[in-house]
Parts: structure tokens; C-alpha cells; sequence
């Protein structure tokens, strides 16, 4: 399937659940995972824009999507630090990417990352890192690295003596780079700051006015962070790195990046030879320019070893794409909500003509309305429905939870938010509890009697959705409900109540 074509949706379930021809070529599919809104997070798009690039050039059709897997490619997945769902992502083939320089011991990562780096292929971005969640014994998943070399095809970029700024430093600075940077200021070396956050076209815009990028270890300790430096002369910008005090990884894995940064101790003396005379004088350009040179000519391990991990990867899971499991995850989209890798993602189609103009979701289907017949085949086997922010005061919201608490099978999850009513009347535990009693209490009332939902979760937060004790201050609620068959005694309390005893004629 061409990258253009996908995903179809002729369809809504096929592109979930139909495993790929036999013979379709190797194709490569971008996965960055990224938290709607959150300019921090965009931290992954360099590295995965410069990974579909050397693709790309090695001849593999090579898409990328935001939250978003493909079930007919190999999926190169970013930003797995912002959340993966490893069991969602079932029946796909995946391989990690990791773009943080690691060191044991650190929480560089949160656990449930690591963890999953140890259980899932991985493409390494930062030499030695991989020694943090691999013991290198028999039997571990897949591993290759991957360091960016020069791009593919590049346009001259700005030449060195016509930029604007000297040394130009990227995030915010730790106290030991604060301490260091009010040495070199004492020493009549400036360095332009740059605390916020770029990524991607504007990145490269900033950098490209620099004579070179500064780099400074966050603690003594810290390893070097190889992405960030070879980023930076893939995009024609020199770097001036203080050494690490190990750079055995880099020597061994990427000799051309190690040999193509301007290094110093951080001594007055080692840094006053790297300068050569100020960043901004001619010595020190015409050094910087030897040494991006010198990169951009020595040979570069390239994109070899990721295309090798990703063709193992893609024979290694042929038996689970041919067994992949039938589409069993349903996010109703709102508004700004960013998607969710595995699932399949739809939105209400008020206010928009064709599922071209939402390009966000994979099927336009009002869940308050009739099903179509696709969806009619699917009822009662579905493990997972998400309906997002749930108003039970409309009548399309209440018809949205009988269709999901009817497309769910038995035990299967039903999640949904409740914005907390204050004021006078009942509790916000009452208020739920009615909300809620025409599919669990009272489920008669919603004509099913073979089952009902059982509220098996209940959390109250604030306004940002962190968790609060109670429901006093809470913005908002989380509601868990699981679908569950009614027992005889409850659908014998339902007949009772039933006008017409709950029967059906024949």
C-alpha cells in the first residue's frame, strides 16, 4: 500500500485487522508520540524528521503521523517517554526509538519507559545509553543504533562568517552549567541564550545564525548527549562540546561525530585554545569549518543497521501480523485531543463535511445516532470504548453510552469524563449515580436485560486531571464502568418493575 493511500477508509475496521500481502515491500511508518499542545514534547521531531530523511534516501517509503501506528510498515516510534500502549500497539511492528542520553542510576526516564525498552526492539540515537535497560545477554529483543549523519542532498546553508551570533546555547542551564557559563562571562565569552523550546523548520532557523553550538555537561558526570551533536552538524551548525569523562561509546559507535566536534576541558585554558581567539573572530570560524568538514566527509555508518533492524523486525512479527487481533479499541475524539497509537479513533460528524477534513481521526460516526451496518457486526466485541468528556444532559451523549455499552463485549471497559456539577442540589456522588443508573442500577430502563454496567472505578480531579481525594474541590471525574452479564435475581427485580415484565413477543 502506498504511503499516499493509506490509511483507506473504504473500510472503517480493515486497516486494523487485515494483515498484509505476502509479497508488499518493506515500507517504514514514523510514530512520534506527543501530547497535544505540549511545545516541550516536540523535542523527538528533529531526530524523527532526520530518520525519515536517511530512509527515504536508502529508497523505503517512509510516512510519519502524530500518535499514530501502521498495521502494513514497520513502525519507528518517538517520544516513548510521554506514554506507549504496549498492548494497544498488538499485531503492529514496532521498534523503539531512544533520543535520550541515559546513565545508570539516573531518572533521565520514568520506569515505565525503560521498561519498555527492554522488552521491544530498539533503535539506540545515544551511544553507550543502551547499557541502562539491556544486560546484553541471549534472548533480548532486537537492538541497532543509529547516529544522524550529513543529509541527504543538502543545501549550503549560511556560511559561518556572515552569522550574526557566536556561541549559541540551547535549554535551560543546570547549576553546574550556570556556574560555568558566569566563568566564561568573567573570561569576555559571550554566549547567546536560548531557554524555550524549538523544534523542527525553527530550530534549524536559530541554529543556522550561530557560528556554533555550545554544549555544556549538565553534571560532571552527565554522558554526552550524541543526538543533540550530531543534529546540530547535520544541520551545518559546528558544535563546541565540553568532553565527557567517557567517551568510549561514541569512539567505538560514531568515530566520525566524535572526531567532528570542537572539544575542551572546562579549563580556562582549554577553552581559550578551542576559541581560537572569540567565536566570533576568524581563527576560530576558520577552525570550526575544518572540523564540520572533517565530519561531513569522514564515511558514516548511516542507515544501515535501522533498515536491518527493521527488516528482522518486520519477519519476526509476519506471525503476529498474520494473527493480529480485530479492532477492539474505540476513542470517540473531542476537540484538540491528540490521538492515541492502536486505536481507532473516530468524531462526531457535526460541522464537517468528509472524513478528508478531519484528518485527525480515522472515521466520522455519530455514536449518538443509528450505527451503520459495518458498525451493527461489530456490537459486543469491542475490549476498550473512551468517550471522552460525557454530557448525560444530552440526549446524544446518553445515546453514545447505550452504543458503546452495546458495542462492548462481556467484561469489556467503558471510560468516560464527568464535568462535576457545584451548587445547590445533590452530591456530586448522587448527581453521578443517576447520571449513570439507566445502564447500571436501573438498567432495565435502557431496554437491555441480558446486561448492565458496573461502575468499577471513580476518580476525582481538578482541572488540569490531576487526582484530587475527593469530591469537594474536583473539577471533573474519571468513570470506569465494566460490562458485565445481569444474574438471574437482577433480571428477575427488572421484570418486576416492567410494565410489560420485560418479554418479548414472539
Amino acid at each position: 500500500m502506498p504511503a499516499s493511500a493509506w490509511p483507506p477508509k473504504e473500510h472503517p475496521l480493515s486497516p486494523l485487522h487485515t494483515a498484509p500481502e505476502a509479497d508488499t515491500p518493506l515500507q517504514a511508518h514514523i510514530c512520534v508520540v506527543h501530547p497535544w499542545g505540549d511545545t516541550q514534547a516536540l523535542e523527538t521531531l528533529d531526530a524523527a524528521l532526520a530518520l525519515k530523511q536517511d530512509l527515504q534516501a536508502a529508497g523505503l517509503p517512509v510516512s510519519l503521523a502524530r500518535q499514530q501506528l501502521r498495521p502494513d510498515a514497520v513502525n519507528f516510534v518517538f517520544g516513548v517517554q510521554y506514554g506507549f500502549d504496549a498492548a494497544a500497539a498488538a499485531g503492529h511492528a514496532c521498534v523503539l526509538v531512544n533520543t535520550v542520553a541515559l546513565k545508570p542510576g539516573a531518572p533521565e526516564l520514568p520506569p515505565a519507559a525503560l521498561r519498555l525498552l527492554k522488552r521491544w526492539p530498539v533503535l539506540e540515537t545515544q551511544p553507550g545509553s543502551e547499557a541502562c535497560y539491556r544486560s546484553g545477554q541471549a534472548g533480548e529483543p532486537a537492538l541497532a543504533h543509529w547516529v544522524p549523519g550529513p543529509r541527504p542532498a543538502a543545501a549550503p546553508g549560511t556560511p559561518l562568517s556572515q552569522r550574526p551570533l557566536g556561541l549559541l546555547m540551547p535549554g535551560e542551564a543546570t547549576a553546574r552549567q550556570a556556574a560555568l557559563l558566569a566563568g566564561m562571562a568573567q573570561m569576555g565569552v559571550g554566549v547567546e541564550r536560548w531557554t524555550g523550546s524549538l523544534a523542527g523548520p525553527e530550530r534549524q532557523a536559530l541554529c543556522n545564525q550561530a557560528r556554533a553550538l555550545l554544549m555544556l555537561l549538565r553534571e560532571d558526570d552527565a554522558p554526552v548527549d550524541a543526538l543533540s551533536l550530531a543534529l546540530a552538524l547535520r544541520q551545518g551548525t559546528p558544535v563546541l562540546a565540553e568532553r565527557p569523562k567517557d567517551t568510549t561509546g561514541l569512539v567505538q559507535q560514531a568515530p566520525a561525530l566524535h572526531a567532528g566536534v570542537l572539544w575542551f576541558e572546562p579549563t580556562p585554558q582549554s577553552l581559550t585554545q578551542a576559541l581560537a581567539g572569540g567565536a566570533l573572530g576568524p581563527g576560530f570560524v576558520a577552525q570550526a569549518e575544518q572540523a564540520l568538514s572533517l565530519w561531513q566527509a569522514a564515511p558514516h555508518a548511516g542507515v544501515t543497521a535501522a533498515l536491518a533492524l527493521a527488516q528482522a523486525t518486520w519477519a519476526a512479527s509476519s506471525t503476529a501480523r498474520q494473527a493480529a487481533p480485530m479492532m477492539d479499541r474505540l476513542r470517540l475524539l473531542g476537540a484538540n485531543e491528540a490521538r492515541w497509537p492502536g486505536w481507532w479513533h473516530v468524531r462526531a460528524p457535526q460541522g464537517v463535511a468528509t472524513p478528508a477534513a478531519a484528518p485527525d481521526c480515522d472515521e466520522l460516526l455519530d455514536l449518538g445516532a443509528a450505527l451503520p451496518a459495518t458498525w451493527e457486526a461489530r456490537l459486543g466485541r469491542l475490549r476498550v470504548v473512551d468517550l471522552g468528556l460525557w454530557r448525560p444532559g444530552r440526549p446524544d451523549h446518553a445515546a453514545a453510552l447505550g452504543a458503546a455499552a452495546r458495542l462492548l463485549a462481556d467484561e469489556g471497559v467503558l471510560v468516560l469524563r464527568w464535568q462535576v456539577p457545584h451548587g445547590p442540589g445533590p452530591s456530586p456522588e448522587q448527581a453521578l449515580q443517576e447520571a449513570l443508573a439507566p445502564w447500571t442500577d436501573s438498567f432495565w430502563s435502557s431496554g437491555n436485560f441480558e446486561h448492565r454496567l458496573h461502575l468499577q472505578h471513580l476518580g476525582w480531579q481538578d482541572a488540569a486531571g490531576l487526582p484530587l481525594p475527593s469530591s469537594a474541590q474536583a473539577h471533573q471525574a474519571r468513570v470506569v464502568l465494566v460490562k458485565q452479564p445481569t444474574s438471574l435475581a437482577e433480571r428477575q427485580k427488572a421484570r418486576a418493575v416492567r410494565a410489560d415484565f420485560g418479554l418479548c413477543e414472539a
